[in-house]
C-alpha cells in the first residue's frame, strides 16, 4: 500500500525519508514534503506535544489507512530541524550528552525542537553543551575551547550565533551573555541580515541594537584610554 499517494503539498508529492521510515510505524509525520513513519506510542512518550495532538486540535490528526489504523499529523516546521528531533529519540548514539561532540547545528536545530515539542530530555541534553560552550565565568571563557563539546564552534557564523540566540531566549538566560558577546564580535549590519535577527520581535532587536551600540562605545572608549598610554 502506497501510504504517500493521496499526501500532497502545494500539488506536489511528498516522499518518504530513507531514515525515519519504519514498516511497523502507525503515525505518518509530514514536514514540508518529507514524510517520516514514526510510531505514535514512541512519540506521546517522549514529546508531550503529541500527547495532546487529536482529532480535535489545532495540529491535526488524520487517519489515512485502517485495519491497522495509520495516522497523519502535518507539522510545520522545516524537515531538517524535525529530523534532528526524531534521530535523537530514534538513535541513542545521534546526540549524545557531554563529552561526547555535537555540531552546532544540530544543537541548534536540537534546542528549538525538543523545546517546542516537550521533549525534555533531548532539551536539557543540549543546554549542557550550550552550557559548556558559553560559560558563565570569564576564567571558563578563557578555555572555553578546551572545554566545549560543540566540534565546530571556532568556525561558527554570526548566523550561526543567532539562530542560537533566537532559540534558547528566555529559557537559558545564564548562557546569553556569552552567546551575545559572541554575536557583538561581528558588526551590527552583518546580524541584521541574518534569517534568525528576522524572527526576533520587536522588542529584541531593540534591546539588541542598544547593546551592540554600547559595547562599541566602550570598546572606542578603551582604545582611546590606550592611545594616551605613554610609550616609554
Amino acid at each position: 500500500m502506497d501510504l504517500l499517494s493521496n499526501i500532497t503539498l502545494f500539488g506536489r508529492n511528498c516522499k518518504q525519508d530513507p531514515d525515519i521510515w519504519f514498516e511497523d510505524g502507525n503515525v505518518i509525520l509530514q514536514a514540508e514534503t518529507t514524510c517520516f513513519r514514526a510510531h505514535r506510542s514512541l512519540m506521546v512518550a517522549n514529546c508531550q506535544f503529541f500527547e495532546s495532538v487529536d482529532s480535535s486540535s489545532s495540529q491535526k490528526l488524520s487517519v489515512i489507512a485502517e485495519s491497522p489504523p495509520i495516522y497523519h499529523i502535518i507539522i510545520e516546521d522545516h524537515a531538517f530541524e524535525f529530523k534532528i528531533l526524531l534521530l535523537g529519540i530514534y538513535n541513542p548514539n545521534f546526540y549524545e550528552s557531554p563529552p561526547a561532540k555535537v555540531s552546532m547545528r544540530d544543537t541548534i536545530s536540537m534546542t528549538r525542537m525538543a523545546y517546542k515539542y516537550g521533549a525534555d530530555c533531548l532539551y536539557q541534553r543540549a543546554l549542557r553543551h550550550i552550557s559548556l560552550s558559553f560559560p558563565t565565568s570569564l576564567a571558563k571563557y578563557d578555555k572555553v575551547f578546551q572545554t566545549t563539546t560543540i566540534s565546530d564552534l571556532s568556525s561558527a557564523t554570526v548566523q550561526d550565533y543567532m539562530q542560537l540566540f533566537a532559540s534558547i531566549r528566555r529559557k537559558a538566560a545564564c548562557c546569553m551573555p556569552a552567546i551575545t558577546y559572541r554575536c557583538f564580535c561581528y558588526r551590527l549590519e552583518n546580524i541584521m541580515d541574518t534569517d534568525a535577527w528576522k524572527g526576533l520581535g520587536d522588542r529584541y532587536q531593540r534591546r539588541i541594537v542598544r547593546t551592540h551600540s554600547k559595547q562599541s562605545s566602550a570598546h572606542r572608549n578603551i582604545f582611546k584610554f590606550y592611545a594616551y598610554l605613554p610609550t616609554s
